[in-house]
């Protein structure tokens, strides 16, 4: 038996949006047509009133589509690094230091991945949702993905190579439980 699983940009975000405070996004140098207000209508899983906002209707339409097609397991990421780096990079690198994408509090953006990600899990039970982008989470990340596992929000966590020492944090996890 073959497992087919897919790896899904959950939803998008204009260049330069960040958090709710901000009630217009700001133009990117290079997309400055792409960041005007109305266009975020366009952008996958984005509510259509609120371009900070996700909007899980339209992954769930296209999960359908791919449970159709046999997929079973789905990891979850958001947009794009070239479009809006800001959704996936971390609002400070390993020294503190703010990055150039810092324009929101780097636990927002994983809030709304982990609120996204387990809205499809949610419609699709018996699907295995992988939930990824939780590296911001730093030491704290072994702890919130074994609760978000426990209480089934999600089937796994996918950590990315940006985290050299969760092997260690997360058997130091398992040996204190």
């Amino acid at each position: 038996r073959i497992l087919i699983s897919s790896r899904l940009s959950l939803f998008d975000l204009l260049p330069g949006a960040h958090a709710p405070t901000a009630p217009v996004p700001r133009k990117s140098s290079a997309a400055d047509d792409a960041a005007s207000p109305a266009h975020h209508l366009l952008a996958f899983g984005v509510s259509a009133d609120n371009p900070t906002a996700s909007d899980p209707s339209e992954p769930i339409e296209l999960l359908a589509l791919l449970r159709t097609l046999g997929v079973r397991i789905l990891t979850t990421t958001s947009g794009s690094s070239h479009y809006s780096p800001q959704i996936r990079q971390p609002g400070t690198t390993p020294t503190g230091a703010a990055t150039p994408f810092a324009l929101e509090d780097p636990l927002i953006g994983v809030a709304r991945q982990i609120h996204s990600t387990h809205a499809l899990a949610a419609h699709f039970p018996d699907l295995c949702c992988i939930g990824s982008g939780l590296q911001a989470l730093g030491r704290y990340l072994p702890h919130v993905a074994s609760a978000l596992i426990e209480r089934q929000w999600l089937g796994a966590i996918g950590i990315e190579a940006s985290v050299p020492d969760i092997a260690t944090r997360v058997e130091a996890l398992i040996g204190a439980g």
